[in-house]
């Protein structure tokens, strides 16, 4: 029975990866930047992640000026108003 529930959740795991792995693509280092933060600042609190926050930072973003001043903002609580106009 057990495995039968971890089958379930890792397909529920792959497919939620998948869903906004198109947008780490697109998206800019910027906003990528903010999603991460916010990440960062909810975790740090206790709290959970909001949806499509917690991944992986693409190679091309990583020490990036523009990464680093949206892990900034996001952290500081979005003040562009990031999180609301992208999802």
């Amino acid at each position: 029975m057990k495995s039968k529930i971890l089958g379930i959740g890792l397909v529920i795991v792959t497919t939620l990866t998948n869903s906004y792995a198109t947008n780490i693509d697109t998206e800019s280092c910027y906003v990528l930047g903010v999603k991460f933060g916010d990440c960062v600042q909810r975790s740090s609190q206790g709290l959970l992640c909001k949806a499509g926050t917690d991944f992986v930072m693409p190679k091309r973003c990583r020490h990036n000026s523009d990464n680093d001043r949206g892990m900034r903002d996001g952290m500081s609580g979005d003040p562009k108003g990031v999180l609301n106009s992208s999802n």
